[in-house]
């Protein structure tokens, strides 16, 4: 086939890349997938109690949206708000929400983290993969600690003991586009984990902790500055 406008993307191991590596094509196809997730929930909701919703939600949605998210959530922001908003369908769905509810205190009760701290959660797994030496040696010195970017740099690094020594250098880029790449930001997320958090060997246990704090951070109660707002006029 000669003409490149026939083939908007190339599938990889499950990830559609596109000439443009802007990743809508792939998506727009997961948000296809999602779509039939959420018809699928609410067939569901009348019949069945929320402890097997939730169980549903992780088998027909969640499994979709975390698929690779490492790699493409590095888009726009406007580009994701389909996929956000489609996850907040469906976790009021499961939980028998008002259609427009706030769905942080949501979230929070159901222990399931929101898109955005679904990202970060993800990329933390995987720095702490590549942290442990639990990667493919394909990853090998992708990203380097403060102190042995100063000594490729041909700085006497020796004669200080810096603060940020065992932290991982960041390239600086002035564009935002690059910063949300993986590889300024993982290790910048990396950086901002607690020192006790990162020295956990467990890629169980560290999972547990970072999603549990991510958790924590979620109001149990709406936080909502928009006036006339009509879910804050249902609440007691």
């Amino acid at each position: 086939m000669t003409n490149n406008d026939a083939v908007p993307a190339i599938k990889y191991l499950g990830v559609f890349f596109d000439s443009q590596l802007n990743f809508k094509y792939h998506i727009s196809q997961l948000s296809k997938k999602l779509s039939n997730a959420i018809f699928s929930l609410r067939r569901a909701k009348n019949l069945l109690p929320p402890s097997t919703l939730k169980t549903l939600y992780y088998s027909l949605f969640h499994c979709h949206l975390v698929y690779a998210i490492e790699i493409w959530s590095c888009v726009p922001p406007s580009i994701l708000k389909p996929l956000i908003t489609k996850q907040k369908t469906a976790i009021r769905i499961i939980s028998n929400s008002h259609y427009n509810a706030h769905t942080e205190p949501i979230f929070k009760a159901l222990s399931i983290l929101p898109f955005t701290d679904l990202v970060t959660h993800s990329n933390l797994k995987f720095f702490h993969k590549f942290f442990y030496g639990l990667v493919p040696t394909a990853f090998n010195n992708t990203w380097r600690t403060t102190l042995e970017q100063r000594h490729l740099d041909g700085q006497i690094q020796q004669l200080y003991d810096l603060r940020n020594n065992d932290d991982f250098y960041v390239p600086p880029s002035r564009l935002s586009s690059l910063s949300r790449f993986p590889l300024y930001n993982l290790p910048l997320t990396w950086n901002n984990l607690q020192d006790h958090v990162r020295a956990i060997p467990s890629k169980i246990l560290f999972s547990r902790t970072t999603k549990n704090n991510l958790l924590s951070l979620l109001n149990p109660r709406p936080v909502c500055h928009r006036l006339f707002c009509p879910a804050c006029t249902r609440l007691p």
